[in-house]
C-alpha cells in the first residue's frame, strides 16, 4: 500500500469516529447533502413523465436519500441477485448501466467531482470529498450495486509497519476491544 493510499484511508478512518462523524455529517448536509438530495429528485421528476425513464426513477431515489447522509453507508457489488438487473454480470444490467450513463450518470459524476473540489478546499473536508469522489465512480453505473450499513472503520497501517505481536484486551470505558482485528490490522 502506497503512502498516498494510506493517508486517505487515514483520512477516512479519522472522519469516520465520533465526534469528527458527527462533525463530517453537519458537514456534508450543509454543503452537499441538501443540494444533491434536491438535484437527484429534480432529476427524477422528468424521468417519471416518460415510459423508459420510469424504470430508473426507483434507483434516482435511492440514491437521493444516499447521497443526503453517506456517512455510515457504502455501495457495493450486489453478492444475491433476486431478479436479473441486481447481478453485475449480466446483459441487462450492463443495458441499463449505458442508458443511466447516457441520461444521467455523466452528470451526476461530473456534480460529485465539483462538490469534491469545493470540499477538498478546506482541511476538514477533505474526509468528505473523498467520499464525494467514490459517490461519483459508484453512481455512474449502479445497477448491480446496493447499498448497505459500513462496518466500523478500523485504522490503517502504515506501509511497512510490522506489528510484532497482538495486543488483546479490551478497553471497557471506550466500550470497545483493542488488539488486532480479523485482517490482523490494529484496532483502537
Amino acid at each position: 500500500m502506497s503512502m498516498f493510499k494510506y493517508y486517505v484511508k487515514y483520512i477516512l478512518y479519522k472522519s469516520n469516529i465520533p465526534p469528527m462523524r458527527t462533525i463530517s455529517e453537519i458537514l456534508w448536509i450543509l454543503f452537499s447533502g441538501i443540494g444533491l438530495f434536491l438535484l437527484y429528485i429534480l432529476a427524477a421528476i422528468p424521468m417519471i413523465t416518460s415510459i423508459i425513464g420510469i424504470i430508473f426513477v426507483p434507483k434516482l431515489l435511492q440514491i437521493a436519500a444516499f447521497s443526503f447522509n453517506p456517512i455510515r453507508y457504502e455501495i457495493v457489488y450486489n453478492t444475491h441477485f433476486t431478479s436479473v438487473h441486481h447481478d453485475p454480470k449480466h446483459v441487462v444490467t450492463k443495458i441499463a448501466n449505458l442508458i443511466w450513463f447516457i441520461f444521467v450518470g455523466w452528470e451526476f459524476f461530473i456534480i460529485h467531482i465539483l462538490f469534491a473540489l469545493v470540499q477538498f478546499a478546506t482541511i476538514i473536508g477533505a474526509g468528505n470529498g473523498i467520499r464525494h469522489l467514490k459517490i461519483a465512480k459508484e453512481t455512474m453505473f449502479p445497477y448491480g450495486k446496493h447499498i448497505r450499513p459500513a462496518p466500523y472503520p478500523v485504522k490503517p497501517i502504515k506501509p511497512g509497519q510490522v506489528l510484532s505481536r497482538p495486543v488483546y484486551s479490551t478497553n471497557l470505558d471506550a466500550g470497545y476491544p483493542i488488539g488486532l482485528d480479523e485482517t490482523n490490522r490494529l484496532t483502537n
